[in-house]
């Protein structure tokens, strides 16, 4: 498995120009670059691979890798979402991997899937981080929303649901680093941010007010919810 992502990681990252990327954004299936890329996507699996007789798994993850690519080219025509285009398109590349990689071990996805649920560690890493993302999201959004009213940050001008995405990429963060026992690490993320609000806003404020008592409740969830699962991957 590591074979193949390090294959795909070069090819659609270290291995292509950005006149590559240009063309195929303007031409999109009628880039001969496009063909190209998946060309070398076949050549980069099947070196990894090391083994000659493996490339028609080296072609078929080469040829699914060109019909993704296509979608991909299409949909950022249609729609500005560019990241949530990217996104998925890593995704599916990724899920082409495993296939493959599950094909190679003469697996299938019954086992993979069996052996995950059949780890409670798995499991409750897993919970920790399903609630740390959009429940926690939404419990904060519930508690402080006499405040945002108060403070009517519906009209203000804002980012788009900037600070929901900002408390989300956070708290993962924060869980990540209590996982790996850096909790040193947690403070050094604390004291970022509160120097760049103070950049902001050189006084107190309601609204930073608000910013505050926003991020305690994120940065305590998270801290909650690591420390709750150490505690249940300890007993289990």
């Amino acid at each position: 498995m590591l074979k193949l992502l390090i294959a795909h990681i070069l090819g659609d990252f270290f291995l292509q120009s950005h006149a590559w990327v240009k063309d195929k954004e303007q031409r999109s299936y009628k880039s001969p670059y496009l063909y190209a890329h998946a060309g070398l996507h076949f050549l980069l699996t099947w070196l990894f691979l090391n083994s000659w007789n493996q490339w028609i798994v080296a072609l078929v993850i080469a040829i699914l890798h060109l019909c993704i690519d296509i979608w991909k080219l299409e949909a950022d025509r249609r729609s500005q979402a560019k990241v949530r285009n990217f996104l998925l398109d890593q995704v599916a590349h990724v899920v082409v991997l495993i296939l493959a990689w599950l094909y190679l071990i003469d697996r299938n996805l019954t086992y993979l899937w069996s052996n995950l649920l059949s780890d409670v560690d798995s499991l409750i890493v897993m919970v920790t981080f399903l609630l740390g993302t959009f429940p926690v999201s939404i419990l904060i959004n519930m508690a402080t929303r006499r405040w945002q009213d108060q403070l009517n940050l519906h009209s203000t001008g804002g980012l788009d649901r900037a600070g929901m995405w900002i408390g989300l990429v956070e708290r993962i963060i924060i869980i990540v680093l209590i996982f790996a026992n850096h909790y040193d690490a947690i403070g050094f993320l604390i004291a970022a941010k509160s120097l760049l609000r103070f950049s902001e806003e050189k006084q107190a404020t309601p609204k930073s007010e608000y910013v505050l008592i926003g991020t305690l409740l994120s940065y305590g969830a998270a801290i909650a919810l690591a420390a709750a699962a150490e505690v249940l991957i300890e007993r289990f």
